[in-house]
């Protein structure tokens, strides 16, 4: 008999009766053939021996599948570009070493990424249990430009600082009120989709973004026009502009490249003039030069290095604003306590307060008026004094 006979017999056996099967040349006009042909010796030591190649086949699949599994959370974890796998060294590299030979990318993120991702949602899920959570989003512009905003979300525990998870991140096209609601509100949905757990967000932490954009006009970072000037037209200088980079770094081997503020993140800007202060002459004779008909940006840097103040206004600010820089990375760090995160922002508080000068006090209103405008502050010195035993 074909072994077609030997296939469909295996795979159906419990078949109902039927009065003609189809077996490569040959057919069966009765049951009785056909039930003879069954109970034949030949016939069950091929079944045999199909059976143990499908239970192989079958092995051979769910390892594979494991492999590309592990290998899909392995380049996640790495931040390795899903692009590798099409590298033909790579690939050669993993059949020569494990015998495995590789699925495209496509077919990595189609098939099993998903499953590694919804695998780390139920983990996340599963970590917080029935306990309460706290929230964070933070929006940002990366150096391409664009507006980037993250969720992150960590468990509120009495016993022991939890490490928090980051949660989503997207790209805006704005940052508003509304398009941050609705990022937070289709982050949330990935976590819980049925949407019955989101009373358990007890803690709303954000950076008060808008209220720093509405004291941007008036600080201007910090009133200091010509370091202003500095920090944006140098930085223009060498930005998209290949040839000016490998002078530069030709010219100054061991400093690097004048740093890029962000706009909403004016600490940023602190540790740009920070950066001025101590390279200004090796800076300023690298921008002097250059060329002033090559760009506008050039000849503006030029002027602004000139000015006679500007370089005592960058010692002012490193000497009495540099606190605010520390303490922002301080702040960030993971797993800090709440009475050492209070006595951080206390001290920027006294520091600032005591700065001389009108640039000093302007400052010192200006934070003051950010924790005012923060309706969790007091709360959070409440709790603070609780738990340091100052307070009921």
């Amino acid at each position: 008999m074909k072994v077609v006979c030997i296939k469909q017999c295996r795979l159906n056996p419990s078949a109902p009766p039927i009065n003609t099967i189809q077996m490569g040349e040959f057919k069966c006009e009765k049951k009785s053939h056909f039930e003879q042909h069954c109970s034949g010796d030949a016939h069950k030591k091929n079944e045999h021996k199909s059976s143990k190649q499908t239970l192989l086949n079958i092995s051979c699949d769910n390892d594979f599948t494991q492999f590309c599994t592990d290998l899909c959370r392995a380049f996640t974890a790495a931040n390795i570009p899903w692009n590798k796998v099409s590298c033909p060294e790579f690939k050669n590299f993993m059949d020569k070493y494990t015998g495995r030979h590789l699925s495209s990318e496509s077919a990595l993120k189609k098939k099993y990424l998903p499953k590694d991702y919804d695998m780390v949602i139920k983990q996340i899920r599963n970590s917080f249990g029935n306990n309460d959570i706290w929230i964070s989003v933070d929006e940002t512009t990366d150096r391409l430009g664009r507006c980037i905003a993250h969720l992150v979300i960590g468990k509120l525990s009495s016993e022991e600082a939890v490490r928090p998870f980051l949660l989503a991140l997207k790209q805006l096209d704005k940052t508003k009120s509304n398009t941050i609601s609705r990022f937070l509100n289709e982050s949330l949905a990935l976590l819980w989709p049925k949407g019955t757990e989101d009373k358990k967000v007890k803690w709303f932490v954000s950076d008060g973004t808008s209220y720093m954009i509405k004291t941007d006009t008036n600080l201007k970072c910090l009133n200091y026009l010509d370091v202003n000037g500095i920090i944006s037209n140098v930085k223009t200088i060498f930005l998209k502009a290949p040839i000016r980079v490998d002078f530069y770094k030709n010219s100054l081997p061991n400093t690097p490249l004048p740093p890029e503020p962000v706009l909403i993140r004016w600490g940023t800007w602190i540790q740009a003039a920070l950066f001025y202060a101590d390279h200004f002459h090796v800076l300023k004779q690298v921008v002097m030069s250059l060329e002033a008909t090559d760009a506008q940006c050039i000849k503006k840097a030029q002027e602004f290095l000139n000015k006679a103040n500007v370089k005592n206004e960058l010692l002012y600010i490193k000497t009495h604003f540099k606190i605010i820089a520390d303490a922002i990375e301080q702040l960030e760090t993971i797993g800090l306590k709440l009475n050492q995160s209070v006595e951080i922002v206390e001290k920027v508080y006294t520091s600032l307060k005591n700065t001389p000068g009108k640039v000093g006090e302007m400052a010192f209103q200006n934070v003051l008026y950010l924790l005012k405008k923060n309706p969790g502050y007091d709360f959070i010195c409440s709790v603070n004094n609780v738990i340091c035993g100052n307070g009921t």
